[in-house]
């Protein structure tokens, strides 16, 4: 039964409303799959399989099988691109606000096996807050950028900063370098990728799938999701 507030009540619940219409508030959103390759699943059962256009309310294990991908989006102008055999936990997902006005881009993520490339925009109002843990390194992705992590059968880890900038396992990279981790052991100083054949092969690689992620993105914001378009092959540095 709903019973009446009486005046002074009614005055108090009135004001406490339009107090913390000016606070900061933080609520949790979905993920959302823009795009699938082959045999992608999310939860505990490996058979449940997503497809493009789907929903993935945090926590919630995301898994690509052989010769599979999917791209999925935390929140407008954040993706995560999964590459075969990897397993990725989305943690948790929010927005922080100030009255209408967007401050934090709040995401978390583990990585636990597999490879991943994450693309983050560039904002003008409201910044991220983007954390990305795997057994050997843990990323921190506060502004524009696009890289790519992957995690080998050992545990250790590999880092590429394709631009823009991020930190790693309280090492900050930008544009160009890329860094080999292993959990215990001293974090080595950025590397330059184009000082070496294999890695400046692999950063080129991620660059050309930018513009598939950009055009997803752009899908998304108009409510269309698109098909997976693959990776195309690597050219030399010259």
């Amino acid at each position: 039964m709903n019973l009446p507030l009486v005046p002074a009540a009614r005055a108090l619940v009135l004001a406490l409303v339009a107090a913390c219409a000016g606070c900061d508030a933080a609520s949790g959103v979905s993920a959302v799959v823009l795009a699938t390759k082959g045999g992608v699943s999310a939860g505990d059962r490996a058979d449940a399989r997503i497809v493009h256009g789907e929903f993935l309310a945090p926590p919630v294990m995301i898994r690509t099988g052989p010769d599979a991908a999917v791209v999925l989006s935390p929140l407008p102008g954040i993706m995560i691109r999964l590459e075969d055999d990897s397993e990725f936990m989305l943690d948790d997902v929010a927005l922080r606000k100030h009255g209408e006005d967007v401050t934090v881009r709040f995401v978390r993520g583990r990585l636990a096996k597999g490879r991943a490339q994450i693309w983050v925009d560039e904002f003008k109002r409201g910044g991220v807050d983007f954390h990305i843990r795997s057994a050997a390194a843990d990323l921190v992705l506060a502004r524009a950028v696009l890289a790519d992590l992957a995690v080998e059968t050992d545990a250790s880890a590999r880092v590429i900063c394709v631009s823009g900038g991020l930190v790693a396992a309280g090492v900050p990279l930008l544009t160009g370098q890329w860094i080999p981790l292993a959990a215990g052991t001293v974090r080595p100083a950025p590397r330059e990728a184009a000082d070496n054949d294999g890695m400046w092969a692999q950063l080129l690689e991620i660059r050309r799938i930018e513009p598939q992620l950009l055009e997803l993105q752009a899908r998304q914001r108009e409510r269309t999701p698109g098909q997976f378009a693959g990776l195309q092959q690597p050219t030399s540095k010259n």
